[in-house]
């Protein structure tokens, strides 16, 4: 410690300042670790409630494209109905 005191007079004139830095400088970085751990557990989280998510919202898609395919369906038989049932009243009208 003393040589690093001497190397760097303006900044350290006692030893214990120099050792006070370290303790202060290896409390900030067992706070930063910590910090980034509490960071990154909640990164994860978000990222698999968005996954959860993407994941829900792709069978919603699916569910809403095989809902519209049935619909479509149905929507075409009554067209074919309805126009069946014109034609019969047509050729009805036509014949009397």
């Amino acid at each position: 410690m003393e040589n690093v005191k001497n190397a760097n007079p303006d900044d350290y004139t006692e030893v214990h300042e120099i050792r006070d830095r370290h303790t202060t400088l290896a409390k900030t970085s067992r706070d930063l670790h910590a910090k980034k751990a509490e960071i990154t557990e909640m990164y994860e989280s978000k990222r698999k409630e968005v996954h959860a998510y993407e994941r829900a919202m792709s069978a919603k898609v699916v569910r809403l494209g095989n809902e519209i395919t049935e619909l479509t369906t149905r929507c075409d038989s009554v067209e074919a109905e309805k126009s069946a049932l014109q034609n019969n009243e047509e050729e009805t009208t036509a014949k009397k």
